[in-house]
């Protein structure tokens, strides 16, 4: 083992026989064994030769030594990844690369033991492989970011570490070096974006997740000669976009941060379609305040790119901003044509909404009102609409009696919102009352037991 330091061991025909050694010490077990597998390990690294990184992940595939209470062991490894040599994939050694990934994966996966202790040495290894950001320091941040164990172990570290990593991670995709479709930084982007997400929890890493989306948001997310894979920009997004939204769903404050890019790229049809975002609207069901700012550029997404999930959302931002859907509202009576009535269910909710408050406007779109009528996804809504009009004004709902008596029998779950917009009919004058007090007496007798309280309510 003290040759290990010198050039002997840089000869690649010495390296078995320095594994023999090893294997010797190692089998005695104790201190002696960890301090030689760590010696051992130091040196391949610093040898910086595919053949050393191939010694150096079968050492620890081997699990010659137990590393539990050994963190500080591990680090001095961590640390000896600073000084490995720096290739390219054209260098003569084309597989060295690959053996740098393998062994900053192995180190993490070997020593899970250590990971609650680590933490803060592999978040600063990966910040220190960002601000190099060369092909072989990529590999060595694509290894660690793959590794079992490490998400969790990013879930622990300090809110401060956290920012440190996530900082370098802008830094580097803000470099003017970076090769964005390139296959080594769209492997280190694929996990570490959803991950630093994931583990944002304070304001100042939320903001900064934020902002990382905002960024790459303004960029080329499609290769352009490969108009379906994703460049780094667009992993970013992908990574962090859902991750982000799904886990601040109870925070308003932190949805507005990042809300600004999401409606924008909502409203690039391409970029939508093929990341299937407006899927990502109804994550926003209870959080209509923080899209109710932009109900314009969101309404643009509906209309102009069919982003046809938002349909579920108008309601809510309805209640909080309702002069933007109030002025389109003919534009987006014209959309639902576009759309199939099985998906109509979130327009006639926003009718409802608007029609406790401003039912003249819902009055010239009676027939598309009545077309709700002929679906059981809307039928609901569109009852609940039509009570608030007759209260506006009933002489329009004069001629549905039997249309309504139609719904009642095809639908007779509907029953109550049926019948409270008959009993308001019968409150124009005495020959409606007198006809629609017939149709309730009558369904004393022949309509559901369970619906008869209701029907006495309405008849008295």
């Amino acid at each position: 083992m003290d040759k290990l330091d010198t050039d002997w061991f840089k000869e690649e025909d010495n390296i078995d026989e320095a594994r023999e050694e090893l294997n010797a010490v190692a089998k005695k077990g104790g201190d002696n064994a960890v301090r030689a597998v760590v010696k051992f390990l130091c040196a391949c690294l610093k040898c910086s030769t595919t053949k050393h990184l191939e010694e150096f992940k079968s050492v620890l595939q081997d699990n010659l030594v137990k590393w539990k209470g050994h963190d500080k062991e591990v680090c001095e490894v961590l640390d000896k990844f600073r000084g490995i040599e720096e290739k390219t994939e054209d260098d003569e050694d084309s597989w060295y690369n690959s053996g740098v990934d393998d062994a900053a994966e192995q180190i993490l996966e070997r020593t899970k033991t250590c990971h609650k202790k680590i933490g803060s040495d592999v978040v600063k290894l990966v910040v220190f492989a960002l601000n190099k950001g060369s092909e072989t320091y990529l590999h060595v941040a694509k290894g660690i970011s793959w590794a079992d164990g490490f998400p969790e172990m990013l879930q622990k570290v300090t809110d401060k570490e956290l920012k440190a990593l996530s900082d370098a991670f802008f830094g580097w995709l803000k470099s003017e070096k970076l090769d964005t479709e390139g296959t080594m930084p769209t492997a280190v982007t694929s996990r570490l974006a959803g991950q630093l997400a994931e583990s944002a929890k304070d304001t100042e890493n939320a903001k900064q997740v934020a902002e990382i989306i905002n960024y790459c948001s303004e960029k080329d997310l499609f290769k352009e000669d490969e108009p379906g894979e994703q460049t780094v920009y667009g992993e970013v997004v992908s990574g962090m976009l859902a991750t982000f939204l799904s886990n601040n769903m109870g925070k308003p404050e932190y949805l507005a941060y990042v809300t600004p890019a999401f409606i924008r790229l909502l409203g690039n049809e391409e970029v939508s379609e093929q990341m299937s975002l407006s899927s990502y609207v109804n994550l926003f069901m209870q959080q209509g305040e923080v899209l109710a700012p932009h109900a314009d550029p969101l309404l643009d997404a509906l209309i102009k790119n069919d982003a046809n999930d938002i349909v579920t959302v108008l309601p809510v931002v309805y209640q909080h901003n309702p002069e933007p859907l109030r002025r389109r509202l003919p534009e987006i009576v014209e959309k639902m044509d576009d759309i199939s009535p099985d998906n109509h269910y979130g327009f006639y909710h926003l009718f409802h909404e608007i029609s406790k408050t401003e039912p003249q406007a819902i009055m010239p779109h009676l027939a598309k009102l009545e077309e709700g009528l002929e679906n059981s996804y809307s039928t609901s809504y569109a009852l609940q609409t039509m009570k608030e009009l007759c209260k506006y004004d009933t002489k329009p709902f004069l001629d549905k009696i039997d249309k309504l008596e139609e719904v009642y029998k095809s639908q007779p779950a509907m029953m109550y919102f049926i019948y409270e917009v008959l009993s308001l009919v019968g409150l124009y004058n005495e020959e409606y009352a007198e006809r629609i007090m017939a149709l309730l007496t009558d369904k004393l007798t022949s309509g559901d037991v369970m619906y008869q309280s209701s029907v006495l309510m309405f008849m008295k």
